[in-house]
């Protein structure tokens, strides 16, 4: 690819070496000045590295003639909008470079700044599902806890590091101390692992199911 680059635009980009990059990068560098990171040398993954410098302006590419589909989301109305946003289940915070779409019945958080784009590029996802909406509620989603959680303290449910172990386990928590809330947001070391609702006595696991992990998790 770099070779390409180079006969496609010459004069317009020049390689620059990087044989004093780090430490030993003398013994992986090129003939050309580019890197190739052998795991038996540094005891890491294999990489190719290689730094340009732009040297003069090229010519535009032409625009692409590919359609782009039409995005299946839609910008909710400022009534669901408001509704969502004093939802008190969970606090969950995000700014006004944020978003709320909807498909279907899910709710999802977009960049403000992808609006201008739609329509004229393809791109994979790059939104965050928030929440799924149902008659009496929504349904929040664990990566939106994750990221967005800025709950208050009566808010939490702190968990001990054998409680933590059955939540990564995927298994429901049988506190000591009962919750004093119906749903929560479970914490270890202050730190959100997820939404949670109290069901009688034990703490229901919603954790992701492909997230669950056995054996010891501690050390």
């Amino acid at each position: 690819m770099i070779d390409w680059l180079l006969q496609r635009y010459p004069g317009a980009a020049k390689v620059e070496l990087l044989d004093r990059l780090f430490d030993g990068a003398d013994q992986a560098a090129t003939p050309e000045g580019y890197l190739h990171v052998f795991p038996q040398l540094f005891d890491s993954e294999g990489f190719f590295v290689a730094r340009l410098r732009k040297t003069a302006s090229v010519e535009p590419l032409p625009a692409p003639t590919y359609k782009v589909g039409k995005l299946p989301f839609s910008h909710l109305s400022r009534k669901l909008e408001g509704e969502i946003r004093q939802a008190a289940a969970v606090s969950l915070t995000w700014d006004d470079s944020l978003e709320l779409w909807q498909r279907d019945k899910k709710i999802w958080l977009f960049p403000a700044a992808v609006t201008p784009l739609l329509g004229k590029v393809r791109f994979s996802r790059i939104s965050l599902k928030l929440a799924e909406t149902f008659a009496k509620g929504y349904r929040w989603q664990h990566e939106a806890v994750i990221a967005l959680a800025r709950p208050t303290p009566e808010q939490v449910f702190e968990l001990s590091a054998a409680e933590a172990e059955e939540w990564y386990r995927g298994r429901d928590i049988y506190p000591e101390t009962a919750s004093t809330r119906d749903e929560m947001i479970v914490t270890y070391q202050q730190q959100p692992l997820g939404p949670a609702k109290k069901v009688g006595s034990q703490i229901k696991n919603s954790y992701r199911r492909e997230l669950v992990r056995d054996g010891r998790l501690f050390r």
